[in-house]
């Protein structure tokens, strides 16, 4: 799991807009208490919850010994024993479950799965007979005819239970939980066998198992995820920064954002919009009032140093595509640059060659608005009844200006989401092929794309704006997210970002 908790607490880890902490504690009653045991990125953790689950009640305990010598989920449950010597439920932050099921609280119990599993060296394993547990092994590859605990119990028992552990403290220093159920047993106490249909995520392989299910392709990025919850909508961003300029921009928009509920250092909370995205009214003329709405409400002229501002766009365009390719480059080292392609049957020139073509003063020459700075129609929200638009998702600065960028950014991101539509490719609807200097992509379009393409045309000729250009930013784009996204996305949105590239080149005086 290396690869997604290197630099956050897997308990908050999404599947399905949820975080696996949020999918545990919407199993019990709302006025349950948590004991949060928290020790790495406990930071993150608090905070999380704090943001997305405000009506929740948590102690939280920090566990500063949460690696090495002595730690483990045994040490961790010990120093919560000021607020569990009563019966209470122990639940791992990785089980996770299906079906709402009625909990005993009459009796001790230990959650076993419906399926069998046969990894019984990875696991604590139970010997039982007519559904009682009558002997427990600590991850050994017993031969005997085990089931195995997922991580979820009931101690009713708790006196027993805690006594154990200390025993076990005290003989080997780095206690197992699996010595307080067999102290309970050891004082002639019962303990009940509960099957749960169980979602075992505590691998990689595991993980993306149980998230393939809900997405047919997962389209997220490892430095922000995004959770949904009931009212509210939260955000985790790795920079601190991104937090402050996004609060920053939504309130000096307010009619088009939604309104922040709550911030800390890396989560956003804002409230929950009742749309649904504007590919669900994909057609010209529903199109056409996007767009006039847009100009009424987000698209204000601003008035700034031209020559300042271009120096931005030049950054903006220029040195973070050259960032982000080398980027692409160190993950994809064998994708060539320097040689010559044919994509969907038509000879496209290589990265290194177009990005020499392109007339970097012209493209840097940009128009200062008030922008949003991701506006792709999976970023906007209508709700049909009221009539109303949500702007969502929206970008936290153009090189350090937060509200004001180049609205060309903007045209082209409409313009991307209208050649590539992102939640078709969320259903995993797009194909890559590489046969060495043959490439083909294939990727499913709606049938109103050239239609509400020659709308957005006609729209940015209206307000004196270069399609063309927006044309050559928006394969730009294609090519400045290709790093960002997981196999074999990257590589589809590079080739992609080289194919528009090239033909927009072609109809574009550069020279």
């Amino acid at each position: 799991m290396e690869e997604y908790t290197k630099s956050f607490n897997k308990a908050l880890l999404p599947i399905n807009k949820k975080a696996s902490i949020s999918l545990i504690l919407e199993k019990f009653p709302k006025n349950t208490k948590f004991v949060i045991a928290t020790g790495y990125k406990k930071k993150q953790v608090k905070e999380f919850l704090k943001t997305n689950h405000p009506n929740n009640k948590f102690n939280f305990i920090n566990i500063n010994n949460y690696e090495g010598k002595g730690s483990g989920p045994g040490l961790s449950l010990l120093k919560c024993k000021k607020y569990l010597n009563k019966p209470f439920f122990f639940v791992s932050c990785d089980t996770l479950w299906n079906k709402n099921q009625r909990f005993i609280q009459n009796e001790n119990w230990m959650g076993i799965p419906i399926k069998k599993i046969y990894e019984k060296k990875n696991y604590c394993n139970l010997l039982c007979k007519n559904k009682r547990v009558l002997s427990i092994y600590d991850k050994i590859d017993t031969k005997k005819n085990t089931k195995q605990f997922i991580g979820f119990a009931f101690i009713k028992d708790h006196k027993e239970f805690w006594e154990g552990i200390k025993k076990d403290q005290t003989k080997s220093k780095e206690p197992q939980v699996s010595a307080g159920f067999k102290n309970i047993l050891k004082s002639k106490r019962k303990i009940l066998e509960k099957r749960f249909d169980w979602i075992d995520i505590g691998t990689k392989e595991k993980y993306l198992k149980e998230l393939i299910k809900h997405e047919s392709f997962n389209f997220s990025k490892q430095s922000q995820y995004i959770y949904i919850n009931e009212d509210r909508v939260t955000k985790y961003f790795e920079n601190p920064q991104i937090i402050k300029n996004l609060v920053y921009k939504a309130q000096k928009n307010k009619k088009v954002y939604p309104k922040i509920l709550k911030r800390g250092i890396n989560f956003l909370s804002y409230e929950y919009f009742d749309g649904q995205t504007y590919y669900n009214f994909y057609d010209p003329n529903k199109f056409k009032i996007l767009l006039n709405y847009l100009n009424k409400n987000l698209w204000k002229r601003a008035y700034i140093n031209q020559k300042d501002f271009q120096k931005k766009c030049l950054k903006f365009y220029r040195n973070k595509t050259e960032k982000r390719i080398n980027l692409f480059k160190r993950k994809n080292k064998q994708i060539s640059f320097v040689k010559n392609s044919v994509i969907n049957n038509e000879n496209v020139f290589s990265y290194n060659k177009l990005f020499k073509m392109i007339n970097w003063k012209k493209i840097s020459y940009g128009t200062p608005y008030h922008i949003h700075g991701d506006l792709q129609f999976d970023n906007i929200l209508f709700n049909k009844f009221q009539k109303k638009f949500k702007l969502i998702d929206w970008r936290p600065d153009f090189l350090k200006n937060v509200v004001i960028g180049d609205i060309y950014y903007d045209f082209a991101k409409l313009l991307g989401g209208l050649i590539l539509n992102y939640d078709f490719i969320k259903k995993n609807m797009f194909k890559i092929s590489i046969n060495n200097r043959k490439i083909f992509l294939r990727y499913k379009k709606r049938k109103n794309t050239d239609k509400c393409i020659k709308v957005l045309s006609n729209f940015a000729y209206s307000k004196g704006l270069s399609f063309k250009k927006i044309q050559i930013i928006t394969g730009l784009i294609f090519l400045n997210m290709s790093p960002l996204h997981f196999k074999p996305f990257d590589i589809f949105l590079f080739q992609l970002g080289r194919l528009y590239l090239n033909n927009a080149i072609k109809n574009y005086e550069n020279r």
